[in-house]
């Protein structure tokens, strides 16, 4: 119990500094803190959706109070920015934002707790042409990222590269790129954007928080509507929570809804999408998106399988918890005035933090693998620079964590599928 306590506290951190801090995304966010999460199977699990799940929380929190978003999926809110000038009418939208968030967090978890519990898709297997549509469809999404194509299309095939070449040298040992890991690779590349990312546009704010009465009868209905819609486009790959959240932005314009609709429509949307997005791993074994995949890559290569969650404790244990961390982040975002979350992002910010965080994220993993100081040095001379230039030219870390962790499954799927269907 207390590895679970440890993950869901670093979980809800991680959470937090990756909704609310501008230009730490989710994916950052969860990956800098990973180290320090027990190796435990469901300390692990609980850990990486706490952090998607509060990203999502706090995301349009960051978009109300400096404009900035905290993740691609709450951009929809800046497009109402104007309407929310006064401290009143942003702590309203922070009010019904949150509200919506928490249902849509449980709308969720009580669809997965029956997924789990009920054996609804128990023996069920993904078929490979189904596999392989999934990991095409990650492939096209990666490339037409931020509309760079040829970028990413050159980082995810030097990625893919060098994730072959080191199958290769685990083989091979006298290749000189035999001390190659890409999961340390990318901790590295991670860890150091805190300290090469910097956002110079964050002030300061003495805005106060504003109680207000919230009207539940007027909202429950629209929370369950959207929490439903967003469980929907849980399922498609990378993009479901954004997918989610521009949809039912988009209907509720459509139908001339106030600015609180709309922007509630889209952050209730994201949440259950956010959660629902972990089912396709949990049951079949693929990750959809880049945190599941990063997950996946440290969970195997700690020996770990999801057939713990055959037992009904740990069913239990992981609904709860994640339950729980709902509504801890509610309370938070409902608490937390406007110049709290000024000074927080001010201190992500900066660089020493980075530096720290950095550190300390290395050298937890170099504990927990037990890798020799040649090995850590090796990497950090190699991939300090990359880290840099991937920071100075903006470059996204989708293709790059695609390319390291996802060339092996998607090779294998492809020859099965020609081996099946084809050859």
């Amino acid at each position: 119990m207390l590895e679970i306590i440890i993950a869901s506290a670093i979980g809800i951190i991680s959470g937090i500094i990756s909704g609310l801090a501008p230009g730490i995304p989710m994916l950052l966010g969860y990956f800098i803190f990973l180290p320090l999460v027990p190796a435990e199977p469901l300390p692990l699990l609980s850990y990486a959706i706490i952090s998607m799940m509060g990203s999502q929380f706090f995301g349009s929190q960051a978009a109300l109070y400096y404009k900035i978003p905290g993740e691609a999926s709450s951009f929809p809110v800046l497009f109402e920015l104007k309407n929310f000038t006064s401290p009143k009418n942003i702590y309203k939208a922070v009010q019904t934002t949150t509200y919506g968030s928490l249902v849509a967090s449980i709308f969720a978890l009580v669809i997965m707790f029956v997924v789990l519990t009920s054996g609804l898709l128990t023996g069920l297997h993904l078929p490979i042409l189904a596999k392989a549509t999934i990991f095409a469809f990650l492939i096209v999404v990666t490339i037409y990222t931020e509309k760079r194509m040829l970028v990413n299309t050159i980082v995810l095939l030097l990625c893919a590269m060098l994730s072959v070449y080191e199958d290769i040298a685990s083989v091979v040992h006298t290749l000189p790129m035999y001390y190659f890991n890409s999961l340390l690779a990318l901790i590295i590349i991670f860890s150091t954007q805190l300290v090469f990312r910097i956002n110079k546009d964050v002030g300061f704010d003495d805005t106060k928080v504003i109680s207000t009465k919230f009207d539940w009868k007027r909202w429950y209905k629209p929370f369950s509507f959207y929490s439903f819609v967003g469980s929907l486009f849980g399922f498609i790959p990378q993009l479901g929570a954004t997918l989610a959240s521009y949809a039912t932005y988009g209907w509720t314009k459509y139908k001339k809804q106030d600015p609180i609709q709309r922007v509630t429509a889209s952050e209730t949307a994201n949440n259950s999408a956010i959660l629902i997005a972990w089912i396709p791993l949990i049951i079949f074994g693929v990750p959809i998106n880049a945190v599941e995949m990063l997950f996946m890559q440290y969970f195997t290569m700690l020996g770990f399988e999801f057939d713990f969650l055959n037992e009904f404790s740990n069913q239990v244990t992981l609904i709860i918890t994640l339950l729980v961390s709902a509504v801890v982040f509610s309370v938070l975002a409902l608490t937390t005035n406007k110049l709290m979350y000024r000074w927080i992002a001010v201190a992500l910010n900066s660089r020493l933090f980075g530096i720290i965080i950095g550190a300390i994220s290395v050298l937890m993993f170099w504990k927990a693998n037990n890798y020799t100081g040649d090995f850590i040095l090796t990497h950090l001379v190699t991939f300090l620079p990359i880290s840099y230039l991937i920071a100075k030219y903006k470059v996204s870390m989708i293709p790059v964590v695609i390319g390291f962790l996802l060339t092996d499954p998607i090779v294998t799927t492809v020859y099965q599928v020609l081996e099946i269907y084809i050859l």
